[in-house]
């Protein structure tokens, strides 16, 4: 047997062992956000009703010894449904179907969920994902007595283990942030920021300073608009409702280009009252060829952390396909939107 068939040979093992020590890596690096005390089993036996209605073992739906789990319920908070949700969708939105994460809940998709309501969230996940029903009987007490929603591993023994509680407001905190980075690894996806319209959520994530926090309301915060000319200026708008008891006024603006000559946005130069509807403008210039990714992040007086928005597309030589002139870049164009205005 010649050196290039022995490898040939041996190629399968090698691939499967690499894959074994970085899973194992992995591991070892959520064993930093994971307490061990919160492992439990879940008894042998344990029975779960599909989508359609079917009772199967629990044993049989995991197709691996390592499913991902979310865990949620009708009586916990909003906010705590929607953050698991929220870094659920970095590494299933822009992803086909998985059977290697499932949904633990106390209610199947209903085919009309009122807007806004947890229900939405759950059907739309549900079609990147599986969701059973299961009896919260068979989950650990200490933590359903906690109703807040978590996420862990569970093995074909049924031995949950990797349990992650992400607290009130913790949304964008590092140690949450970095726990799902690592879960979107283990499951050999990227995090991509899904910009998912904020409708399919009751309600952000809160900053307990604040009671007025997270009450921005967008309309759509990922925008993908195709082909874009080098060097030819765009704008897209990205409207929004204040839905705090106070004036909303927008302190600053950043974006990941880092210069306002190829990215800059109008916002109303005065609050925004409780209630009303407003927008921003934000114009774009692609500086080179190929795709981009444009991220804003906006700063406000009732949110702690920033809102992040993107616009994607690909830039391409000069064609038909034209944008606005760049002295309507400048602001000289009448239809801004809003008849006072800065710009950052």
């Amino acid at each position: 047997m010649t050196p290039c068939n022995s490898l040939k040979k041996f190629f399968p093992y090698l691939i499967l062992l690499a894959c074994l020590i970085a899973c194992g890596h992995e591991n070892d690096r959520l064993a930093n956000y994971v307490d061990p005390a919160d492992n439990f089993s879940i008894p042998n036996g344990a029975m779960v009703k599909n989508e359609q209605g079917k009772k199967i073992k629990l044993a049989d739906v995991l197709v691996s010894d390592s499913i991902f789990v979310i865990r949620v319920t009708n009586n916990q908070p909003e906010e705590s449904k929607h953050l698991v949700f929220y870094r659920l969708a970095y590494f299933v939105d822009d992803y086909p179907h998985t059977d290697s994460i499932i949904i633990l809940t106390d209610q199947l998709p209903a085919d009309s969920c009122s807007e806004n309501s947890w229900c939405q969230q759950l059907k739309f996940a549900s079609t990147k994902v599986r969701v059973y029903t299961i009896e919260d009987s068979l989950l650990s007490a200490a933590l359903e007595s906690k109703q807040r929603a978590y996420v862990f591993f569970l093995d074909k023994k049924l031995q949950a283990q990797n349990i992650y509680m992400p607290e009130p407001a913790s949304e964008f905190t590092n140690k949450t942030i970095k726990y799902f980075s690592i879960v979107a690894n283990m499951v050999g996806r990227k995090s991509i920021f899904p910009g998912r319209p904020f409708y399919r959520s009751a309600d952000t994530a809160r900053d307990t300073d604040n009671p007025n926090a997270g009450t921005i309301f967008f309309s759509g915060r990922k925008a993908k608009v195709g082909d874009c000319t080098v060097k030819d200026t765009y704008y897209k708008d990205f409207y929004f409702r204040n839905k705090a008891n106070e004036p909303l006024e927008i302190n600053s603006i950043t974006n990941n280009w880092g210069s306002r000559a190829n990215c800059y946005v109008y916002v109303p130069e005065k609050p925004v009252k409780p209630g009303a509807e407003c927008r921003i403008r934000v114009y774009y210039r692609p500086r080179s060829k190929g795709w981009f990714r444009n991220e804003i992040n906006l700063y406000t007086n009732t949110d702690r952390y920033p809102l992040t928005f993107t616009i994607s597309g690909t830039a391409v030589e000069a064609s038909g396909n034209k944008g606005i002139s760049w002295l309507e870049s400048l602001g000289e164009s009448k239809d801004i939107g809003f008849k006072k205005y800065r710009r950052f």
